[in-house]
């Protein structure tokens, strides 16, 4: 019988709490989407927000999900080294037309670095509104993070998620278990010198998975656990996060406590808006 991924025991990360989750980001999107649509129609646009969908926390599986590649033999065995469908309901797209793109992004223009340059002067539409600086999506996002929090994840908080993976990887506990679960997926004819190796095989990339990415997928999953690979990188990748939060002390408070802000004027806009009930599930 197949392992679901709600089976799965969930690993969770202690940077998580300075970074958004799925549940978390469905909630900031649907209400940037609410406070556009609200700026579009007080500007003359007969602009209709979608349905807002927000992400049930029991269908946010977490960072740790998948971040050591497959743990599941059964889930490995159904799907390779693709991810299942995502659970829950798809969201709803919003559709902008090409007249209201001006008020949106009020002439912002893209960087490179992915900043915005604002336009040299405020943007004026045909009907002689003008459009608030940095337009509809701007004045959204200043209205969510007025209170604290940044326009996506805190690039501190990203920056030890990535670091934490990436170095753990290099401890010589770590190493030790993936020359363990190399010698494993040897004796079953799969030669990989680690984990990710195994997950990045150019041949498993394919729009579905084969039966080879299948089969190689759920031994890599059954040597994991005889080589006790996950337990031994998720503890080494705990260590260092806690590690280097600790380290960075007051301004991790900071970036917490600027999501705690930005969370309750998000759901403050989508409970305003008949969005999202108190309880937290979408309305109908």
């Amino acid at each position: 019988m197949a392992t679901s991924p709600e089976a799965e025991p969930r690993l969770v990360l202690p940077i998580e709490g300075y970074l958004l989750g799925r549940h978390q980001e469905s909630l900031v999107n649907g209400a940037e989407l609410v406070l556009v649509g609200t700026c579009l129609r007080s500007l003359g646009f007969s602009y209709k927000t979608p349905k807002i969908t927000v992400v049930s926390p029991a269908d946010d599986p977490g960072r740790g999900y998948h971040r050591y590649g497959v743990t599941s033999p059964g889930e490995a065995a159904e799907n390779g080294y693709h991810l299942p469908a995502s659970r829950g309901p798809a969201p709803e797209q919003p559709e902008f037309s090409k007249a209201e793109e001006p008020a949106i992004l009020g002439g912002q223009l893209a960087n490179a670095d992915g900043s915005t340059t604002a336009p040299a002067k405020q943007i004026v539409l045909p009907n002689g509104d003008k459009v608030p600086p940095g337009g509809c999506l701007g004045q959204a996002r200043h209205t969510l993070l007025t209170a604290g929090g940044t326009a996506g994840d805190a690039p501190m908080a990203s920056s030890i998620d990535l670091q934490s993976f990436q170095q753990s990887a290099a401890e010589a506990g770590v190493k030790s278990a993936f020359s363990k679960w190399s010698a494993c997926m040897k004796q079953h004819g799969f030669t990989y010198a680690a984990p990710l190796d195994a997950m990045n095989d150019p041949k498993f990339t394919t729009p579905a998975p084969t039966a080879l990415e299948k089969t190689v997928a759920r031994t890599d999953a059954l040597c994991k656990q005889q080589a006790d690979v996950i337990a031994t990188w998720y503890g080494a990748d705990v260590a260092l996060q806690t590690k280097k939060i600790a380290a960075a002390g007051k301004s991790m408070a900071v970036i917490k406590s600027g999501i705690a802000a930005e969370l309750h004027s998000a759901t403050q806009v989508l409970q305003t808006a008949g969005a999202l009930t108190p309880s937290g599930a979408t309305s109908g």
